[in-house]
Parts: structure tokens; C-alpha cells; sequence
């Protein structure tokens, strides 16, 4: 595909104000900025193998593929994917938790113990109020707050939730993408297609343009 004059000065216009058009992005909570080319003229354009074979291709390599980086998002094959994180954290918060629990629990076992005398629990009772058990909790509760600091910064609920959300409308398009019988209807399933992709783009960019660790 040649590369037009008209893109080449955009393309330009873009790397000379990367700040401001990201500003402007971020800001266009219409979402009107998503059309890069007029699809009127498409519109018009009568059915034929050409615009069969570009309706192929826009559905293998738009659609279908957007669909395919959904669904590798949604999986847990790596630790850099927002589902894998929330397992990750979520247990060791889980851990964490139990683990104080636990410890203040017998803790305060050991002082009731003084009143009640229990003799056979008295070595037991002296190693859990002994320093070590003292340092592992408060190296649990570090352990767990480092956790909710990585939650904070990486979001991975939110992320999740996201793509699920991405998935789920990508489905619904690709029916009515194969359901349309007119070319209009078709370019009109493409620029929703358009529409939901920059939207998730600009989320995409929202939520790291946002993203901070906070203890």
C-alpha cells in the first residue's frame, strides 16, 4: 500500500508533538478521534471479489487478530498477564493474612495462658512470644503491603476485567460482521470495530498514564 503524502505529513505532525497528541488522546472522551480515513467513499463502492477479498482480509487481520491478543490476555501463561497477576497477589495477600492471624492468635493464647496456668502448653507458649515470631510478623504484614503496592501500580482487576469486557464486544461485532449482507453494513460493523479498538487504546494508555506504586 503507498504511503500518501497526506499520511507522510501526519505521520510527521505526530512525531513532532508525541506529548500533545498523547494529551489529546487522553482527553477525547467522545472517542471521535478513532477514523483515520473517510469511509464514505467505501460505502458506495459496489460488491465485487475485490472488496470480498478486503472484507476477508479485515476480518482475518483486524478482527480475528484483536480477538486472538484478547484471549492470550485473558490466559495465565505468563507472569506479565493481568490474570496470573491476580492469582499471584491475591494468594500471597491470603498467606499474608492468615499468617498474622494465626500468630496474634496464639500470641494472645499465651497471655491467657499466665491466668490459666496450662503447664503443657508453657514451652509451646514461650517460643510463639519469643523475637522471631515478633519479626515474622512484621515481615509478613512488609511482604503484604509490598503486595497491595504492586496491586495499586500494576491493576490487574482492572486490566482483566477490561479485556473480558474487549472479548465480549469483539464477539458480539464479528456476528454481525458475518451476519451483514450490504456492503454499508459491513463498513458500518468496521468503524464500530475502529471505535472499540481506539477505546481500548485509550484505556490501555489511561490506566499505565495513571499507574503508581503507593505503600
Amino acid at each position: 500500500m503507498p504511503i500518501t503524502s497526506q499520511t507522510k505529513a501526519i505521520a510527521n505532525n505526530h512525531e513532532n508533538a508525541l506529548a500533545a497528541k498523547l494529551k489529546e488522546i487522553l482527553d477525547d472522551d467522545a472517542d471521535e478521534q478513532f477514523a483515520l480515513h473517510d469511509s464514505e467513499a467505501l460505502e458506495h463502492v459496489d460488491g465485487g471479489p475485490v472488496l470480498d477479498d478486503l472484507f476477508s482480509a479485515y476480518k482475518l487481520l483486524r478482527i480475528q487478530y484483536q480477538l486472538q491478543y484478547a484471549n492470550f490476555k485473558l490466559s495465565t501463561e505468563s507472569l506479565r498477564l493481568p490474570r496470573k497477576q491476580v492469582s499471584l497477589l491475591s494468594g500471597i495477600s491470603l498467606v499474608c493474612i492468615l499468617t498474622v492471624f494465626f500468630a496474634h492468635f496464639a500470641i494472645s493464647v499465651s497471655y491467657v495462658n499466665e491466668l490459666i496456668s496450662f503447664t503443657f502448653l508453657k514451652d509451646w507458649l514461650a517460643l510463639v512470644r519469643s523475637a522471631p515470631v515478633h519479626v515474622l510478623v512484621i515481615w509478613t504484614v512488609i511482604v503484604a503491603l509490598a503486595a497491595r503496592a504492586f496491586e495499586e501500580g500494576l491493576q490487574p482487576t482492572r486490566e482483566l476485567e477490561r479485556y473480558q469486557a474487549y472479548k465480549a464486544r469483539l464477539e458480539r461485532l464479528l456476528y454481525h460482521f458475518n451476519a451483514a449482507s450490504s456492503v454499508a453494513q459491513r463498513v458500518s460493523v468496521m468503524m464500530e470495530v475502529e471505535r472499540l479498538i481506539y477505546q481500548d487504546m485509550r484505556a490501555f494508555l489511561k490506566t499505565n498514564y495513571a499507574a503508581r506504586f503507593v505503600l
